[in-house]
């Protein structure tokens, strides 16, 4: 197969993928929409009310539920990330199963676990569960989650969650990630642009930024391709590589926002800069690569033409 050729098909692989995240495996924010249903008062008699009308609704979502629901997604993430080390499977399983959860809970049926936070949880680990068992070689089996929860959830709990999701996000379980445009994006790239060595190195740092991501609920609506995209483009300036040539080549194939793509690289190097939340969500390999490159704030380029109220007790399971 010829160069051109090769491009071709990684052309129309990022096409297939564009459609699908624009598609069945797009996420709305499942959080702040429920916030935006409850009662809103237009006038201070209206504000006398709001308590009462939201009752009458049924709506028990208030701001601070929403900040607790974010940050048990977030602690139940990285609990993933942590399990998925254990067990020596990819870190990329999570963006996956974070994927069907996110989605789950944006639907009728997956609604109601957003403010149990058993419930929550309990979706949670079967996502995970359903995606290692789609997309790893080897499979963890609900009877060891089971254990893992110390009983809370029997396998018998899993495999009726496993039902309700899959049935709630109509089988769609081959997500487009954003480490899964990466790959496509510097396939297109000539090895005597790109050297096979720096794609790995380029890799290894597009990780660490999708790991912090798929914790960052602020990340949920984002499409994959921007999100990889953005991390591309933040892994070459650490690595000190003139990417002018090579931004300009991927934002043509992929017609991406370039001020969304700042924003996102912006927020990116954020998260990877904040040592904590490196130390909680990156692999020894991750942080030893950062490590070991100077980073610096990313310049913002010219535009080119082209409640679960405690889910994350981690008693319950860990």
């Amino acid at each position: 197969m010829s160069c051109q050729q090769e491009i071709n098909m990684n052309y129309s692989t990022l096409e297939a993928m564009r459609r699908q995240e624009c598609t069945g495996y797009k996420c709305e924010d499942y959080l702040h929409s429920k916030l935006q249903k409850s009662f809103s008062p237009t006038s201070a008699i209206d504000a006398m009310f709001m308590t009462n009308f939201a009752d009458q609704q049924g709506s028990t979502m208030t701001q601070e539920d929403i900040m607790v629901c974010i940050n048990n997604r977030s602690k139940m993430a990285q609990w993933c990330m942590t399990l998925m080390d254990a067990c020596q499977l990819s870190r990329e399983t999570v963006t996956i199963a974070m994927s069907y959860l996110d989605r789950f809970l944006a639907t009728p049926t997956g609604s109601e676990c957003i403010e149990d936070s058993a419930a929550f949880q309990l979706a949670c680990m079967t996502a995970l569960y359903s995606a290692i068992k789609i997309h790893e070689e080897k499979a963890i089996s609900p009877e060891v989650l089971s254990t893992i929860s110390r009983g809370f959830y029997s396998k018998q709990d899993m495999e009726a969650m496993e039902w309700r999701m899959l049935q709630a996000l109509q089988w769609r379980v081959n997500v487009p990630t954003p480490l899964a445009f990466v790959r496509e994006y510097l396939q297109m790239i000539p090895s005597a642009v790109l050297t096979d060595a720096c794609k790995d190195q380029l890799l290894t740092l597009v990780k660490i930024q999708t790991e912090l991501a798929v914790a960052n609920y602020s990340f949920v609506t984002i499409k994959p391709s921007s999100i990889g995209f953005a991390a591309l483009m933040n892994a070459l300036e650490v690595v000190g590589l003139d990417f002018g040539i090579l931004h300009q080549f991927i934002l043509a194939v992929s017609d991406l926002d370039t001020d969304e793509i700042f924003r996102i690289q912006a927020t990116l190097f954020a998260a990877v800069s904040t040592m904590t939340s490196l130390r909680g969500v990156c692999g020894q390999e991750a942080r030893r690569v950062i490590s070991d490159n100077a980073t610096s704030r990313p310049k913002r380029r010219q535009s080119h033409t082209i409640s679960p109220r405690a889910v994350t007790d981690h008693a319950q399971i860990a």
